[in-house]
């Protein structure tokens, strides 16, 4: 890059349709991995990590589908966060 030019913004809508088929379908079973977890109760991050690293991210998919997930309990000295889904799941499940 030239100096003096910028770079290129980031959009990340986007960002998916970028991704292969293949990495589609796995963000999506992450998705179904950490709504399964949150539907068996009460989750933390730790928990959560080990179905997906980018485990926020998902949460967020999973928000902008639809699901209430609460992050009601976060301990800052351990760094320990608790979520929970909350209420019902949208009509017609995503996954």
């Amino acid at each position: 890059m030239r100096a003096g030019t910028a770079a290129p913004r980031f959009d990340p809508r986007l960002a998916c349709v970028a991704l292969p088929t293949a990495d589609r379908a796995r963000l999506s079973r992450q998705c179904a991995a950490i709504l399964a977890r949150l539907e068996a109760g009460p989750a933390t991050n730790a928990d959560l990590a080990a179905l997906s690293l980018k485990y926020t991210s998902r949460i967020s998919d999973l928000r902008r589908a639809g699901f209430d997930i609460d992050c009601y309990n976060r301990d800052r000295a351990t760094g320990v966060a608790w979520y929970r889904l909350m209420g019902n799941a949208p009509k017609g499940r995503l996954f």
